[in-house]
C-alpha cells in the first residue's frame, strides 16, 4: 500500500468542478466512449495516461432496479427515527452533499466528519474516509446500519420497515423477477447501488481526455501541467481523479489535523494510523468543506496544506 495523501492544484480543479449541474433525482450519462488522444491535446502520454473519462451510465432510465433504488434513496423509513434518508446527507440537487460535516456520536470518531459526494462514487475503489466499504452497494448497507448515520438496528429491522410502508412489494418483484422472495436487505443495497451508479457528471475534462484540445482554457491547461509536475496526479488519478487508494496524512511533515485517526479507527492496526482514502476531485469546488473533518472551507488553503505536508512544497 502506497503511503501518500492526495494533493490538489487550484487551476485544474476548476475544470473538474464544471461537470453538468446535478438535478434532483437525475443521473448523468457520460460522453460517447473513446480513448484519450494525448498527442492531440498537446500533452505527452505520461501526463494523461493515469486519467480516464467519466463512466458510462450502465442502465437505461426505465430500468426497474435503478428505479427502485431511486425511490429508496429518498425513503426516510430506512432510518431509526424515520427522519433521515440517503438524500438527507447526499441531496442530488446540491452536488450530492450538504456542504457541512456530519455530527458524530461515537467515541471512536471525531465530533464531525465531512460528507463525501455521492456523484461519481461508483468510480471509486473504496468508500468512506476509512475505506471500509468497497463499492456503492456495501456503502449503502453500512450507512443504513451505522449509528452515525441512519442507525437501523439490523437487517431484519430494515426489511420490516419496508414491509410496513406497503409501497415497495411490486417494485422489488419488478427489479428481481427471478427471486421468489425479493424484498431483502441485500436486494435493497443492490437497488441503491444501481441508482448511484447512474450518478456520473461528465464535463469538459472528459472531452479533453478524449482528445479535444480546445475543451480546456489556457489557464486550465497550465493548471494541469502544475498538477502533474507537482505530483498531485500520483494519488489523484483515474476516472474520479482520486478514490483509488489509501495514503498517509503527513508524508513529509506531521499532519496538523489529527482529530480523526483514519483507518485505525476501524482496523485498530497501528500501521493504519492517519491512513485515509484519497478523495476524488470531480466537482471538488462544489463539494467542500475539505479533509476528513471538514475543517478547511477554502479550496486554495486545502491545496496549500497538501503541498506543504505531503510534498514539502510552499506554493505561492
Amino acid at each position: 500500500m502506497k503511503r501518500h495523501l492526495p494533493m490538489v492544484a487550484v487551476v485544474v480543479v476548476g475544470v473538474l468542478a464544471t461537470g453538468c449541474s446535478p438535478a434532483a433525482g437525475d443521473g448523468r450519462t457520460a460522453l460517447p466512449p473513446g480513448a484519450p488522444v494525448a498527442e492531440q491535446s498537446g500533452f505527452p502520454d505520461w501526463a494523461l495516461g493515469s486519467f480516464s473519462p467519466a463512466l458510462e451510465s450502465p442502465a437505461p432510465p426505465e430500468n426497474a432496479l435503478a428505479a427502485l433504488g431511486r425511490a429508496l434513496y429518498s425513503e426516510t423509513g430506512l432510518s431509526h427515527d424515520r427522519r433521515v434518508a440517503c438524500s438527507s446527507c447526499h441531496p442530488l440537487d446540491s452536488w450530492g452533499t450538504t456542504n457541512r460535516p456530519l455530527p458524530a456520536n461515537n467515541a471512536n470518531r471525531p465530533s464531525r466528519l465531512d460528507i463525501p459526494t455521492v456523484y461519481n462514487a461508483a468510480a471509486e475503489v473504496d468508500l468512506f474516509w476509512d475505506g471500509r466499504a468497497h463499492d456503492v452497494d456495501e456503502q449503502a448497507r453500512e450507512s443504513i446500519k451505522s449509528p452515525l448515520e441512519m442507525g437501523m438496528a439490523d437487517e431484519a429491522a430494515v426489511v420490516a420497515r419496508l414491509r410496513e410502508t406497503g409501497k415497495y412489494e411490486a417494485a422489488f418483484r419488478a427489479a428481481f423477477p427471478s427471486d421468489p422472495a425479493p424484498m431483502t436487505f441485500a436486494n435493497l443495497a443492490k437497488a441503491l447501488g444501481a441508482f448511484e451508479r447512474r450518478l456520473v457528471t461528465p464535463s469538459r475534462w472528459d472531452q479533453f481526455l478524449r482528445g479535444n484540445r480546445d475543451a480546456l482554457t489556457r489557464d486550465e491547461k497550465q493548471g494541469f501541467e502544475k498538477f502533474v509536475s507537482r505530483g498531485c496526479s500520483d494519488c489523484h488519478n483515474g476516472t474520479a481523479v482520486g478514490g483509488r487508494m489509501f495514503q498517509v496524512a503527513g508524508e513529509v511533515r506531521p499532519w496538523p489535523l489529527q482529530s480523526d485517526s483514519g483507518r485505525y479507527s476501524t482496523t485498530r492496526k497501528r500501521e493504519d494510523l492517519f491512513i485515509f482514502r484519497v478523495p476524488p476531485l470531480r466537482n471538488i469546488e462544489k463539494t467542500g468543506p475539505y479533509f476528513d473533518t471538514g475543517v478547511i472551507t477554502d479550496l486554495s488553503e486545502a491545496v496549500r496544506l497538501m503541498a506543504r505536508y505531503q510534498r514539502g512544497v510552499n506554493l505561492s
